[in-house]
């Protein structure tokens, strides 16, 4: 493959005239004596892949080398990839760059066609230089008593090599702690605390790589607050006049597949926490147990619609001569048990009324909202496929719209009436991006993203 090929429905000047279309600058590859080569003409297929729940992004190179490339350069697992490409949109000035670069880890798969002794196919997998540090290495400290984002910081600039200007907060952190870290990665140091961390609304935050180059670390709360990136229609036919910007418009913001789960499954909902939960704690220092009974209220969490997915209306037996209850009413549906020790660190802390000065006390306080968020988020899934664009990252709010499963017939008075009305509200709506595989190959450049939401469009009560 050449490397025109991988910019073939791109114009001179880089403007792509088909929405998978992408202009592939140059993949440079540097091995362990500091020599670089270019290899794109060698690239067949790559992807970048970034995820809400992944500290990096991961790149996976598929090469079809005949010039024996891999013993003549050398490659001995020890080499970094930069990976230069841009995109313009069509009769526009608008333009999307992306420059990254990845620490090789892995040649997972490597083959010899049987047709064809003379051609080597391998495959590369590679992570950001933060990744790869932390996996090097081991810390140990205390800190004083300060917010768990300043932590994760601290750890991201003094152990993973990585500059302020490089990292994002999204939302303020209202978890404080005064922390021992004992020996673990830097990584899974800023994983510990993530895990407790949380905002005003007691919203959990995420902690990911964008291939924007940011790494970053965003509540709940911002991301369903985001203004919608982009709509996305589920149709089969085209209206628009070919060749024309219009018709680009909704090829661009067409659905290609969608493969979706709807779990509306309360029991495994119920069971996880999202709408009460029984919390018990023991504190050392005191010799006292105590309960804390938690009951999911839609008022006080935020979410992407207004509307919840739980009915008060549904209720069913708590046993014999028991009065019927609502599934917020069973508080044994989720039980949690957690040591305290209150005695601990009690000097320089003047107040920890939303906060603790232990980690078991963030645990104690915020694990019961942290469930609901945790849980919620996972009611209704969609696995997508749409055309390339590399702002399409995990936290973008999108709204995808669906139709309604009628007759075509019957479809048609709904659009003579209300040109609204022909969506399904059930699953038409907001949803933020999950996770993003980015896939370029011979020309063409899609997207695999899953997207989530932790409530309804439409109204059920």
């Amino acid at each position: 493959m050449s490397g025109s090929a991988h910019n073939q429905n791109t114009d001179a000047k880089g403007n792509r005239f088909n929405p998978s279309g992408y202009n592939l600058e140059n993949i440079e590859m540097i091995n362990h004596r500091g020599e670089s080569k270019f290899i794109e003409n060698l690239v067949v297929k790559f992807s970048l892949s970034e995820s809400l729940y992944s500290p990096t992004v991961i790149l996976s190179l598929s090469i079809q080398d005949s010039v024996n490339f891999m013993e003549s350069f050398p490659c001995i697992g020890q080499e970094t990839v930069t990976i230069r490409l841009k995109q313009k949109e069509h009769n526009t000035d608008i333009e999307k760059a992306l420059e990254l670069k990845f620490f090789i880890v892995e040649y997972p798969t490597y083959g010899r066609s049987a047709q064809n002794n003379h051609v080597q196919v391998y495959r590369i997998e590679g992570i950001s230089e933060q990744a790869f540090i932390s996996s090097h290495k081991k810390i140990s400290r205390s800190y004083e008593y300060k917010q768990t984002s300043d932590i994760i910081s601290n750890i991201l600039e003094r152990d993973c090599n990585l500059t302020l200007s490089k990292y994002a907060l999204g939302g303020e952190t209202k978890s404080k702690i005064r922390w021992n870290c004992p020996y673990m990665t830097p990584f899974d140091a800023i994983e510990h605390l993530r895990s407790i961390s949380y905002d005003e609304s007691g919203a959990p935050f995420y902690f990911y790589q964008s291939i924007n180059g940011l790494t970053q670390l965003v509540s709940h709360t911002s991301i369903v607050n985001e203004p919608v990136y982009q709509t996305y229609f589920d149709s089969r036919q085209f209206s628009s006049d070919p060749n024309t910007t219009t018709d680009y418009i909704e090829r661009a913001t067409r659905i290609l597949s969608c493969s979706s789960n709807i779990k509306l499954s309360k029991i495994e909902q119920s069971t996880s926490g999202a709408y009460t939960s029984e919390n018990y704690s023991l504190d050392y220092t005191t010799k006292t147990y105590k309960q804390n009974i938690y009951t999911y209220d839609p008022e006080k969490t935020e979410s992407l619609e207004e509307s919840t997915t739980l009915s008060d209306k549904f209720v069913f037996s708590n046993g014999i001569d028991t009065p019927v209850q609502g599934a917020k009413d069973f508080t044994s549906a989720h039980i949690e048990y957690i040591p305290i020790n209150s005695g601990a660190y009690l000097d320089g802390v003047k107040s920890t009324e939303d906060s603790g000065q232990l980690y078991t006390d963030l645990t104690e306080k915020a694990i019961a909202k942290l469930k609901t968020y945790r849980s919620l988020s996972n009611n209704t899934s969609h696995d997508l496929r749409l055309h390339g664009d590399l702002q399409l990252n995990p936290g973008r709010v999108i709204q995808l719209l669906f139709p309604k499963a009628l007759d075509p017939d019957i479809l048609k008075e709904y659009l003579e009436t209300d040109d609204t009305d022909v969506y399904d509200k059930t699953l038409s709506g907001k949803y933020f991006i999950a996770a993003v595989e980015h896939t370029f190959e011979g020309g063409e450049y899609y997207v695999n993203c899953r997207v989530k939401r932790d409530s309804r469009a439409n109204e059920i009560e």
